[in-house]
């Protein structure tokens, strides 16, 4: 392997790092807004719900963070998509041994994790039945990005073998469902503006996040870059100010579209969602950027690559660590709530850290042959 191509896959293991952190990020947005209108009476003398805040600069914060966040799911599949490519190098698909192997390491964490995130849930209150953990279970309700890298991996000796040999196909059908998905939320969205009630368009956006059509375009991209990384290198370095100003006004309309639709509409999952055309085109011009300027340190970078080795702990861990984080100050120290960014902050950092800090002594434990079982 050529250093470039080193250096470059060494890059994305920050990334990995950073989108875990962007993951975080986004779920403690919940809390933050929690905080802000629902547990307003801990910390002012008003009643809750309270919504004098609701567009004030710290909602705006709030969808601003969780919108800006999205990227992280598309450069997790990038990357997951390209490292696939780096274990089929040298042959002529990947083995259905690897998937196995792949499969096999991530069925016991995800079913042992459930579990406890069931249990979790019905502690906390949340009236659930054991049919509703089973259909949970398959379409990955609580992990969902699991179940998507089950049927990615079970797929992936046809799709490496797409990628070697019929790349531009295979990135235009990827492109193609794609498309059609942000097509249907536009329709969604004119129905919502309109009062058209379009059911085929709710129906379509309906299906679970962990649907593989959502998502394969993130992953077959991976997948075709993995196979010529010196060529994506060099294509990169050579466009990287004109990405990286394409990237952030694509950041900026990313975000004012949200704003906008949230606004004049009631569609609230248009703020977290990838399925609109800036959205999507931000994602990948966030990722290219992140390989076009190897040379820009990053803060913490040897503390981000950690992380993205520990991608799996954390993010099995962290909902339920933010709620209890959450909810504990809540309880506790209920002034804190009104220093909303600090707030916020202390739920990432506490989420991120504690599953760090537990696969780190974990693995420094007799206990670390069990480490497979419990994060893959």
């Amino acid at each position: 392997m050529s250093t470039r191509t080193t250096a470059v896959l060494n890059r994305l293991l920050l990334l990995n790092g950073l989108a875990i952190v962007g993951v975080v990020a986004n779920h403690a947005t919940f809390w933050g807004t929690m905080a802000l209108f629902w547990w307003a009476d801990r910390y002012r003398p008003v009643t809750a719900p309270n919504y004098d805040q609701y567009w004030g600069v710290y909602h705006i914060f709030l969808l601003t963070v969780r919108k800006l966040a999205v990227f992280c799911m598309p450069a997790f599949l990038f990357v997951s998509g390209l490292f696939v490519s780096y274990m089929a190098r040298g042959k002529p698909s990947l083995s259905w041994k690897v998937v196995r192997s792949r499969i096999a390491s991530l069925i016991i964490p995800y079913v042992l994790w459930s579990i406890v995130r069931f249990t979790f849930d019905y502690v906390n209150g949340v009236d659930l039945g054991l049919l509703d953990f089973v259909t949970g279970l398959i379409v990955g309700r609580r992990y969902f990005y699991i179940v998507l890298l089950f049927q990615l991996y079970l797929f992936s000796p046809f799709l490496v073998s797409a990628a070697k040999n019929h790349a531009k196909l295979l990135m235009i059908l990827a492109g193609v469902a794609m498309f059609g998905y942000i097509c249907v939320s536009y329709v969604r969205l004119y129905g919502a503006l309109t009062g058209v009630d379009i059911a085929w368009a709710d129906l379509l956006l309906q299906t679970p996040d962990s649907f593989l059509l959502r998502w394969l375009f993130f992953f077959a991209a991976g997948l075709v870059a993995g196979f010529r990384l010196d060529q994506l290198k060099e294509w990169t370095h050579r466009f990287r100010w004109h990405l990286l100003g394409v990237t952030v006004v694509l950041a900026f309309v990313t975000v004012l579209e949200s704003l906008i639709v949230f606004r004049e509409t009631d569609l609230e999952w248009w703020v977290s969602s990838v399925l609109s055309l800036p959205t999507t085109l931000y994602t990948i011009g966030f990722t290219l950027c992140f390989i076009a300027f190897p040379e820009v340190k990053i803060p913490v970078s040897g503390h981000l690559r950690e992380l993205g080795q520990a991608t799996m702990a954390v993010y099995l861990l962290h909902a339920m660590i933010l709620e209890v984080v959450a909810r504990g100050l809540q309880k506790f120290m209920p002034w804190f709530l009104a220093w909303q960014i600090p707030f916020f902050l202390v739920l990432v950092v506490i989420a991120v850290e504690l599953p760090c800090l537990l696969v780190r002594l974990l693995d420094k434990s007799p206990a670390r042959k069990f480490h497979t079982y419990l994060f893959g």
